[in-house]
């Protein structure tokens, strides 16, 4: 996992908040849970290659989307239908992501 990703859960250990790009809000996994949640979502066989660590306390999670190298980008992707090509990227890795958190899609 990302260096950025394991510090922010060391630091905080999940949370909540606005979230400064669309979808406007995000709730962060507790480290205790992220690796469950990813195995009750079956991730490794409905989405090979993403690693789930949140959601947006609605229909759709926050993946890290690993097909490609390093820095991940993180996407959007709706729990239903849970399938790759509905992947929507939100920030270009975690780093960008952790930047937007606590701002509001309004702000400027």
């Amino acid at each position: 996992m990302p260096q950025d990703y394991l510090a922010f859960l060391r630091f905080s250990n999940g949370g909540d908040g606005h979230l400064g790009v669309e979808p406007g809000w995000f709730q962060i996994w507790p480290a205790e849970e992220v690796v469950e949640a990813n195995r009750d979502l079956d991730l490794e066989e409905e989405l090979p290659g993403f690693f789930g660590f949140g959601g947006n306390g609605g229909g759709e999670m926050f993946a890290f989307d690993m097909r490609g190298t390093q820095p991940w980008p993180i996407v959007m992707v709706p729990y239903n239908p849970l399938e790759p090509e509905f992947a929507i990227k939100i920030a270009d890795n975690f780093l960008a992501f952790a930047d937007a958190m606590g701002t509001k899609l309004d702000d400027d």
